[in-house]
């Protein structure tokens, strides 16, 4: 039953979905409606459900130790910070610390890498998300 419980996980999340993306208008006279990204999101994650439950290994034999359970902490600790500090400093500062800091305590990268994909991931995901989709993303105090 373990071995399922992340299958059943996104079974639960994309029935959910779907039972909200019926209440939207899948289609309307201008193309796609509201309804219609809730409704494949949830086909997908319905789909990758049943596969995680087909093709997932079985748990490890051993608990969760100390070292593990403080690296999960601190990721649980990074997203909190990040939610507290993304509108004071804005979409690209705070992705990129958030990233350098992932990639060097958790990811065991060398500085130089870490700072680089940090770097590429925060104002690339800036660059993507606020300059080619035009989803308005937070500044911050500094204008960054």
């Amino acid at each position: 039953m373990q071995r399922a419980l992340p299958g059943l996980a996104l079974l639960s999340i994309a029935a959910v979905v779907a039972w909200e993306g019926v209440a939207l208008r899948y289609w309307t006279s201008l193309g796609p409606g509201a309804g219609f990204f809730p409704l494949w999101l949830a086909g997908i994650l319905a789909v990758l459900g049943v596969l995680t439950m087909l093709r997932a290994p079985p748990p490890p034999a051993e608990p969760l130790t100390r070292a593990g359970g403080l690296r999960v902490a601190g990721v649980v600790a990074a997203l909190v910070a990040v939610a507290l500090l993304l509108e004071p400093l804005g979409f690209r500062l705070t992705m990129t610390v958030f990233l350098f800091g992932l990639l060097v305590l958790l990811g065991r990268q060398r500085i130089v890498l870490a700072a680089g994909l940090a770097l590429a991931g925060g104002f690339g995901g800036h660059l993507v998300f606020a300059g080619l989709l035009g989803v308005p993303l937070p500044v911050g105090l500094f204008g960054i």
